[in-house]
């Protein structure tokens, strides 16, 4: 029960941030530039000192070898979604309910979710399905949603912010080198900010959204429920 009582806590946390984004939206105070503009912050700086802060100092030998585990078994469940998701939704006008099965918002809502859920223990874990999850999205999502393999561009994956992190994570965890005080603070401090901007951008995504033309979308209940959907 406890453990439910703090989901449950950190749930309604978020919710209450994120109504206010919404209400933000809706009052006027941010705007369709500003809800991108604190998205853009969440992506390029925010969420990525969230990844490197769960690197820095702070993983033990065990956890890198139940890291090494973990990616094989991300690999073997990402294969496994792409064919399932072939599967239930084989037609061509149901490419994009695929693509949406098969590649969650891992970095942008799966990140602050795990933090404020499990703790900042539970990040390099989740880092390592964002990893899994950004190089299956820029190549072989890139081929899904273009039909061309020629599309699939590595240079954008190896310059995505959240490779980075990770990748410079994973060079402070194997050599232990800790960043000065004030450096390590500031990235503390970015990290922290994630999960708030997080909240307050997804408000504003529902504010800007039709919740009414979405909660009539077929597609929709079909991609929750392969098999139901509304009458068109």
């Amino acid at each position: 029960m406890a453990i439910v009582s703090v989901i449950f806590g950190q749930t309604m946390i978020m919710f209450l941030i994120m109504l206010i984004g919404f209400l933000c939206f809706r009052v006027g105070l941010i705007d369709d530039t500003g809800s991108q503009q604190i998205s853009n912050v969440v992506i390029y700086i925010s969420n990525p000192a969230l990844l490197l802060n769960s690197f820095i100092g702070k993983l033990k030998s065990s956890q890198l070898m139940d890291g090494l585990d973990i990616l094989g078994l991300l690999i073997v469940m990402m294969l496994i979604t792409v064919v399932i998701a072939k599967l239930l939704f084989r037609k061509p006008n149901q490419m994009l309910v695929r693509f949406a099965l098969i590649f969650a918002n891992l970095g942008f809502i799966g990140l602050p979710l795990s933090k404020a859920v499990l703790g900042t223990g539970s990040v390099f874990y989740m880092s390592i399905f964002v990893g899994v999850s950004n190089f299956a999205l820029w190549t072989y999502g890139i081929y899904m949603i273009s039909g061309d393999r020629r599309t699939i561009q590595l240079k954008k994956l190896v310059i995505n912010p959240a490779i980075l992190a990770l990748v410079f994570g994973l060079l402070f965890a194997f050599t232990g080198v800790q960043l000065p005080h004030v450096l390590g603070t500031a990235v503390s401090d970015l990290a922290n900010m994630n999960l708030p901007l997080v909240m307050i951008a997804m408000g504003c995504y529902l504010a800007e959204g039709d919740i009414r033309g979405a909660l009539k979308s077929r597609d929709l209940y079909e991609a929750i429920a392969p098999g139901s959907s509304l009458p068109r």
